[in-house]
């Protein structure tokens, strides 16, 4: 059986599409992008979810990894739920801080 006939075992843990995935070839102590991720580019956007949710990097940090994939505010759409909740912060505006003017009397 080619590898295209082979039946979807896997589903991709950023946008939730099943994948075919046979670790046959790849050795058993490294890990492989393909054991959570349908694509590369997904595997990235996974990564970057993951580090921004368990505090290795801050916003900032995720919108420039982001940004240099070429992730965009609507492709949050096309996430599974959990990595959207992960990585809506992003594109939130920056609040304005707000500064007390005392009323004079």
């Amino acid at each position: 059986m080619r590898k295209s006939e082979q039946a979807p075992n896997r589903e991709c843990q950023t946008c939730g599409k099943a994948y075919y995935f046979c670790n046959c070839h790849h050795n058993d102590d490294k890990f492989h992008w393909k054991m959570n991720c349908c694509n590369p580019q997904h595997f990235q956007i996974f990564i970057t979810a993951l580090d921004l949710r368990d505090g290795q990097i801050d916003v900032a940090e995720a919108k420039s990894r982001l940004g240099n994939l070429g992730f965009k505010k609507s492709d949050l759409e096309w996430c599974v739920p959990s990595i959207e909740g992960i990585l809506s912060p992003v594109f939130k505006p920056k609040k304005k801080e707000q500064t007390n003017i005392e009323e004079g009397e």
